[in-house]
C-alpha cells in the first residue's frame, strides 16, 4: 500500500495543478491512507504504475449543503462511507489514457460501488459548470 499512496501522493503534487491549495506531503499521505482504508478511492493500474484514479466520498444531505455553500468540510473529520450521496471529489487520468478504456472501468466501478446511493454528483471536468448530478441505483444514472 505504500507504493500505491507515494504514487497518488506524486500525482497529486506534479500532475494536479487545479487544486486551489494543498496539503502537505504528511497530510496528504493520511488523507490517501484514509481513502484507500475506507474504500473511497478506485484506481485503474498497468501493475506497476496508476493511470488513474475516482476520489469519492458517500456523504449525505448536509455534508452535500456545505460543500455547495463553502462551508468547513474537511473529509478527514467526517464520515465518508455511509452517506446515500455519492460525492465524486476528484478524477485523475493519465493524458494518454484518457478517452479509454480506463474511464469505463472507473465510472463501472464507481457505478457499482455507489449503486445503493440516491444520487451520484461531482464537478464537471470543464469546471465551467460547477456540478451535475445524477439519479443513482441505476446503469444509466437515472
Amino acid at each position: 500500500m505504500t507504493n500505491l499512496i507515494d504514487q497518488l501522493i506524486e500525482i497529486y503534487f506534479e500532475c494536479e495543478d487545479w487544486h486551489n491549495t494543498k496539503l502537505t506531503r504528511q497530510q496528504s499521505e493520511n488523507y490517501f491512507r484514509k481513502l484507500l482504508e475506507k474504500g473511497n478511492l478506485i484506481t485503474y493500474s498497468n501493475f506497476k504504475w496508476i493511470i488513474g484514479y475516482i476520489e469519492y466520498w458517500r456523504i449525505n444531505l448536509d455534508q452535500l449543503g456545505r460543500i455547495l455553500s463553502d462551508q468547513p468540510f474537511y473529509p478527514m473529520d467526517e464520515d465518508i462511507s455511509t452517506g446515500e450521496i455519492c460525492y465524486v471529489a476528484n478524477i485523475f487520468i493519465r493524458e494518454p489514457n484518457r478517452n479509454s478504456r480506463v474511464i469505463q472501468y472507473l465510472k463501472t466501478t464507481l457505478e457499482f460501488k455507489c449503486r445503493n446511493c440516491k444520487y451520484i454528483t461531482g464537478h464537471e471536468m470543464s469546471h465551467s459548470k460547477r456540478f451535475r448530478i445524477f439519479k443513482g441505483g441505476t446503469k444509466n444514472g437515472g
